[in-house]
């Protein structure tokens, strides 16, 4: 059993959990649970709202794990056929490629702050 998990092992264990089930795991990506206000108002779970009802998937809770940066984003993306990782964005018929770091994503305090 592991104490600590780095950004990198979780990216690592998606990409493979896609890798032997690309239908699961884009499912699994794609689900919404409606919340509350304080976990959607939480500082680091990253949260979303849909005809008026918050909702967390897996992503923003993972990514609520290890922080955001500056502009709100955490470490962990989802990569999609279209290039689009930003579920607001992306159209319906995207298709899950697989997991990354989040595109410019820096952790706060770092020198590429400065």
């Amino acid at each position: 059993m592991k104490e600590n998990v780095s950004v990198d092992e979780v990216i690592e264990l998606l990409n493979e959990s896609f890798r032997l089930d690309p239908e699961w795991a884009h499912n699994f990506v794609e689900t919404r649970t409606k919340c509350n206000d304080a976990v959607a108002d939480h500082q680091t779970i990253q949260s979303g709202t849909r005809d008026g009802i918050k909702h967390v998937g897996p992503l923003g809770f993972l990514n609520g794990l290890f922080g955001v940066d500056d502009r709100g984003y955490g470490p962990i993306a989802a990569s999609y056929d279209d290039k689009s990782s930003v579920a607001s964005v992306r159209p319906v018929t995207a298709r899950l490629t697989g997991f990354c770091r989040t595109p410019g994503a820096q952790p706060v305090g770092s020198d590429a702050d400065e």
